[in-house]
């Protein structure tokens, strides 16, 4: 491998960890959403009176999740010219 390709390895690898921690935060968020929605105990499991929550909660988490990973993506591993900050 040329260093090159190593520098680009080497600067994406960071991303792609807060990436995951980003993935995991939505995935915990997303948990305690489905278990605010389901109620094992009653009759209908599913809470009705929260479903437009959820809904609207769904329809907001895609894009910002799918945006977040995006920006970070275009800002620190496909753009050649960024550096961080002394100190970052």
């Amino acid at each position: 491998m040329n260093e090159a390709h190593l520098k680009q390895q080497d600067r994406e690898r960071p991303i792609r960890h807060l990436q995951g921690l980003y993935t995991v935060v939505v995935g915990v968020a997303l948990t305690v959403a489905v278990s605010n929605l389901i109620d094992q105990d009653a009759d209908v499991p599913i809470r009705v009176q929260v479903l437009p929550y959820f809904i609207a909660y769904l329809f907001t988490l895609v894009p910002f999740y799918h945006g977040a990973l995006r920006h970070l993506d275009i800002t620190y591993a496909e753009e050649g010219d960024y550096s961080p900050r002394s100190g970052a």
